[in-house]
């Protein structure tokens, strides 16, 4: 049986969070085709634009999340960042309305126990095609992915939190939301 996500909301991060010397940043990398967004110091993230090979006529946006939420960090994240924030930052650094978007992003289209997906949430303020993992992505130093299903469990040492369980490597997919 899956176990899905439930945590209760984090506090939201606001465009005004973001700037270019803050803890929380957009940059825009390989010629503005690989947007990250999230925790500067986050090592994980600042990886990504060294690692993926971006796909024609898509941006890629890397940023942490977890089923129906985004995160600023992916080791005891603290904040979400909604999607109409998102929306906002990509278009700070020049990202169209609308250019189909690939989230580099864990769980972007995995169902949270209740509400919808990021991937889906985004989809329908962006007003384009977004893709996204259904499970944990793991993006190998050679570029090469993969997509981890797990279900979710009460997290015994943090109250109110939840771990991934049960993992099944290499089973999940890309979906797309219109």
């Amino acid at each position: 049986m899956d176990r899905q996500f439930h945590e209760n909301a984090y506090p939201e991060l606001h465009v005004r969070d973001f700037g270019t010397a803050g803890q929380f940043q957009v940059n825009a990398y390989n010629g503005g085709r690989v947007i990250v967004i999230g925790d500067i110091r986050d090592v994980m993230l600042r990886q990504i634009p060294g690692r993926v090979k971006p796909l024609t006529g898509t941006v890629d946006l890397a940023i942490h999340g977890l089923p129906g939420r985004f995160i600023e960090a992916i080791n005891n994240p603290q904040f979400e960042i909604p999607a109409s924030v998102v929306v906002q930052l990509l278009e700070s650094v020049s990202v169209i309305r609308g250019m189909p978007l690939r989230l580099l992003t864990c769980h972007a289209t995995e169902l949270p126990l209740a509400g919808p997906s990021t991937a889906g949430t985004l989809a329908a303020q962006w007003g384009g095609p977004v893709t996204g993992p259904n499970g944990i992505l793991r993006i190998a130093s050679t570029g090469v992915s993969r997509i981890d299903l797990i279900d979710w469990v009460a997290d015994a040492v943090n109250p109110g939190k939840m771990i991934p369980d049960n993992p099944r490597v290499g089973g999940g997919q890309w979906l797309t939301f219109p």
